[in-house]
């Protein structure tokens, strides 16, 4: 073999053993065993946002620097994710967010509701609606001063 023929034998023999041994896709970062989605809520309201978090582990659950996440969310018409983990309900219904660092991905399913609207019964808030003896109510009320004073209170019809 010549000189040339051995550096060029030897130097893809080592390039070979580098990439082998980073396991990280070339990052020179080791490739996760998990990766762990977290979130501080899994069901949101429409509109709402939250900051998803993931984490490496290695093969004994223990936290390790692998690299920045990408994140994706399979249902980008329920739920958005930014570049940084910011996720954002859009509409009601199911998705799953996916976290892929150094090659390995962890998942986490997020369910989006619509908003409670005001005035429903068990909301806490009053609707006409819900009521219909409110108009009844709502023309006579009495207040009370010491025992003394009753006053009725008619709204015009």
């Amino acid at each position: 073999m010549t000189g040339a023929l051995r550096r060029a034998v030897g130097g893809a023999l080592v390039a070979v053993a580098l990439a082998a041994c980073s396991g990280g896709e070339g990052t020179g970062l080791p490739r996760p065993a998990t990766v762990e989605v977290q979130a501080p809520q899994s069901q949101l309201f429409v509109g709402q946002s939250v900051q998803l978090s993931a984490r490496a582990l290695d093969a004994g659950g223990g936290e390790i620097a692998a690299g920045d996440a990408e994140w994706a969310s399979n249902n980008p018409q329920v739920v958005q994710v930014t570049t940084t983990g910011l996720l954002t309900a859009v509409a009601p219904g199911a998705a799953q967010v996916r976290a892929v660092i150094n090659g390995r991905a962890g998942t986490m399913d997020i369910t989006s509701h619509a908003r409670p609207q005001r005035g429903l019964p068990g909301n806490g808030t009053r609707d006409a609606n819900a009521d219909p003896d409110h108009e009844q109510r709502d023309r006579r009320a009495s207040l009370r001063h010491r025992g003394r004073l009753r006053l009725r209170l008619h709204a015009p019809s």
